[in-house]
């Protein structure tokens, strides 16, 4: 549509100009009405009474706790005092420090026994006994036990654990980690538990490495019977051979 447009106050054009304007809306759908949201009611604050009521009672446990060990009934002196029951008889408490240092003691003993004391300098071997060749929970042998820290001779090498270093001179040894079964390790001679130590062990293990089970014909058995060797997994199948759990030895039995 074109018009002329007369000049009105503050308008700056020219009297008599044609002016163009282009009627928007012809030939365009008609905007969709726009639809007030209605105002957000405000947020309502959280009520934490539930929370409270929990922080509340684990203080008071906390509490509890604190009162227990280091409350006025808790012998505060540096030396141990005497004390006399109801009974007349005379009654040692010692201070609490003295209790202390006892208890970290023994922690500290009681973890050392079951600490397992990690290497970086021994060689890794496969995970199977070191005196009867099988893995854990083989049959009725149940876990393997481990690692223990031996020196292997280069003369009997367990070849079958790990393979041997290619410069070792003769005679020489080297630092491996070995694995046994318990019942293993029990009916080897001459091997015995010292907390959470094997007495004997390397000593013993350089020894039955040089001796083949009677049975498999394999390396490292420890138990004797009539002159010869048995791994304890070989000498529990054999029909002929009688165990004496008593005495953990072995015979052949008659027939």
């Amino acid at each position: 549509n074109m018009r002329t447009k007369t000049q009105h106050k503050g308008d700056t054009s020219v009297d008599g100009d044609i002016k163009l304007e282009v009627d928007e809306s012809v030939g365009e759908e008609p905007s969709p009405s726009v639809v007030k949201k209605p105002p957000a009611k405000p947020k309502r604050k959280y009520k934490r009474k539930k929370m409270d009521d929990e922080e509340h009672e684990e203080n008071k446990h906390i509490s509890k706790s604190i009162q227990k060990r280091f409350g006025k009934n808790k012998n505060q002196h540096e030396l141990a005092v005497l004390k006399h029951t109801k009974s007349n008889s005379v009654k040692i408490v010692n201070p609490d420090a003295h209790d202390n240092m006892i208890e970290r003691a023994e922690e500290l003993k009681s973890n050392k026994m079951y600490q397992v004391e990690l290497r970086s300098d021994a060689l890794p071997t496969m995970w199977k006994c070191a005196l009867c060749h099988q893995r854990t929970c083989r049959d009725s042998l149940g876990d393997l036990f481990g690692p223990y820290y031996v020196l292997a001779g280069e003369k009997h090498w367990p070849e079958f654990l790990t393979k041997k270093p290619a410069k070792m001179a003769r005679g020489s040894s080297s630092l491996i980690d070995i694995w046994l079964h318990g019942a293993c390790a029990v009916w080897a001679p001459d091997i015995h538990m010292a907390a959470n130590q094997l007495e004997n062990l390397e000593e013993k293990l350089n020894i039955f490495w040089g001796q083949s089970c009677l049975v498999c014909h394999q390396s490292g058995a420890s138990i004797p019977m009539d002159g010869k060797h048995l791994h304890y997994p070989c000498a529990m199948k054999h029909p002929g051979v009688e165990m004496d759990d008593q005495t953990l030895t072995c015979k052949t039995t008659t027939r």
